[in-house]
């Protein structure tokens, strides 16, 4: 299987996404990443709903190969949220394997909420 690499992709189509994991995930006072990291809607009135900077290093940011390194090189954690068939077959070196659909807070146990999370996925389709 051939895939493209990270700087030819799109978050939600493919590019690695940037998210900072905050630090209750471990606790599971928050929900666990998705590709793409995006707040859910809220069902508040427009006027108690949060302001875009209360999401600020929650919301899932595009990153070309260069970003990419860097990230990587301070330790930031990749995740790859392929099927693990996929996985199996063909995965970026260092990534851990988190399918899309086994994403809830036990599965992100795994990862150190003090470090940077950049999740991966691509669909081929």
């Amino acid at each position: 299987m051939h895939r493209r690499p990270p700087s030819t992709s799109r978050c939600s189509s493919g590019s690695p996404c940037c998210w900072q994991a905050p630090s209750s995930t471990r606790s599971g006072s928050r929900t666990a990443p998705r590709c793409p990291a995006r707040p859910r809607a809220s069902r508040r009135s427009p006027s108690r709903r949060r302001r875009p900077s209360s999401y600020a290093g929650l919301m899932a940011a595009p990153i070309d190969r260069e970003r990419l390194r860097e990230m990587l090189g301070r330790g930031a954690q990749l995740v790859e949220v392929l099927p693990a068939e996929e996985y199996r077959e063909d995965h970026l070196p260092g990534a851990i394997s988190i399918p899309l659909t086994e994403l809830d807070r036990n599965s992100v146990g795994v990862l150190d909420s003090s470090r940077p999370v950049i999740v991966y996925c691509w669909d081929s389709a």
